[in-house]
C-alpha cells in the first residue's frame, strides 16, 4: 500500500509539473509582429541597401532589403527593443581596373578607384570582368553613400520597440 501511495504522489507531481511547464511556456512567449516603412536620407528615399533590426535583448537579428521604392519589410519579428542598422556599401560600385579608353582590364588605376567608370568602347577581357561591369551598372543607380555610423551597432542612434501585430516605422537618416 505504501508503494501505491508513493506512486500516486509521483504521478501527481509529474502531472502538476507538466501543466506548470505548459502554462509557463505559453505565458512567456513574446508576441510576433511585422515592421515595414520607408528609409529616407537627405529628404529622399534610398533606392537600395539593407536594414537590420539588432535585438538588445538577445533575440535574433532581422535583416531586410531596401527596395527601389525605399521601402523595407520585416515580415516576422519578435517583440522587443532593437537597434536599427542601415547599410548601403554593398551597392558601392567597385573600381574597374581600366587603364584608359578602350583598354583591356589589366589592373586598378588611380582614375577609377573612387567610383564607377567604364570608358566608351570598353570591352571586358573575361567573364568575371563582364560580370563586374554588369553588377556596377545595376548598383550604380541605387547606391547612395550614407554616414558610416548607421551601419555600426555601437554607433547607431536608431532604435525601435517592436510590438505584436503589423506596424510601420519610417527610418530617417540625417
Amino acid at each position: 500500500m505504501r508503494h501505491s501511495v508513493t506512486l500516486h504522489l509521483v504521478r501527481g507531481a509529474a502531472l502538476c509539473a507538466a501543466i506548470a511547464a505548459i502554462a509557463g511556456l505559453s505565458g512567456c512567449a513574446r508576441p510576433v509582429g511585422s515592421v515595414s516603412g520607408k528609409v529616407i536620407y537627405q529628404g529622399k528615399r534610398l533606392k537600395g541597401g539593407y536594414v537590420t533590426f539588432v535585438s538588445t535583448e538577445g533575440q535574433p537579428s532581422k535583416p531586410a532589403e531596401i527596395g527601389i521604392d525605399g521601402i523595407y519589410t520585416i515580415p516576422s519579428i519578435t517583440a522587443g527593443n532593437y537597434k536599427i542598422l542601415v547599410e548601403t556599401d554593398s551597392l558601392r560600385p567597385q573600381a574597374l581596373p581600366v587603364a584608359d579608353k578602350g583598354a583591356k582590364l589589366t589592373g586598378p588605376t588611380a582614375a577609377n578607384k573612387a567610383g564607377f567608370n567604364v570608358p566608351e568602347g570598353y570591352t571586358p577581357s573575361s567573364p568575371a570582368d563582364a560580370a563586374l561591369v554588369a553588377a556596377n551598372q545595376k548598383n550604380a543607380a541605387k547606391y547612395v553613400a550614407i554616414p558610416p555610423g548607421y551601419s555600426d551597432a555601437d554607433k547607431t542612434t536608431l532604435t525601435y520597440t517592436v510590438v505584436g501585430g503589423e506596424q510601420t516605422h519610417d527610418i530617417e537618416l540625417k
